[in-house]
């Protein structure tokens, strides 16, 4: 199968793009493999999965409250390496202030700005259970840097020292 003009319309439309159908024909026109104005399904479905990326963004990852450490540790580890971001670069993300302290407030944003979604609550457990802070609440910037370095070592994800 393939699409023609009034195709391309009705697909971008679930973008929330209003293409008139004069630039839709336009568009199957100069994309038209056989000439024909139409474009070949598989074709089309990947011009719009890029144009949907290109809009939304990478797919975003959302972690479950009950998720384990080792799933946040990957997602952040995998999220860091698709950014090109060495592994001493996260202590930017979460130390924006350059405080020396990171917390799981400070985490869940830095997560979030990568593209990965988890609630405040367990991005402070995950601080919790690595601390060595007697209330649980931050940890050196520093420390945490090393313990995601461990994590990358354990896991075979990217490069542990940046």
């Amino acid at each position: 199968g393939s699409v023609g003009g009034g195709g391309v319309v009705g697909g971008m439309d679930t973008l929330g793009w209003n293409m008139p159908e004069g630039r839709a024909a336009d568009f199957c026109a100069a994309f038209s493999e056989a000439g024909d104005g139409r474009i070949a399904n598989p074709d089309f479905l990947k011009m719009l999965g890029e144009a949907e990326r290109r809009l939304l963004g990478p797919p975003r990852i959302k972690l479950a409250d009950d998720c384990s450490d080792e799933a946040i540790f990957r997602a952040l580890l995998e999220k860091l390496a698709e950014n090109d971001i060495p592994i001493p670069g996260v202590a930017g993300l979460v130390d924006p202030n350059k405080t020396g302290n990171m917390n799981g407030i400070s985490l869940k944003d830095c997560l979030s700005g990568l593209g990965v979604d988890i609630s405040q609550e367990r991005a402070c457990e995950l601080v919790k259970d690595y601390t060595m802070d007697p209330n649980g609440s931050y940890m050196p910037t520093k420390g945490f840097v090393a313990l995601l370095q461990a994590q990358a070592k354990k896991l075979g994800i990217g490069s542990a020292g940046g």
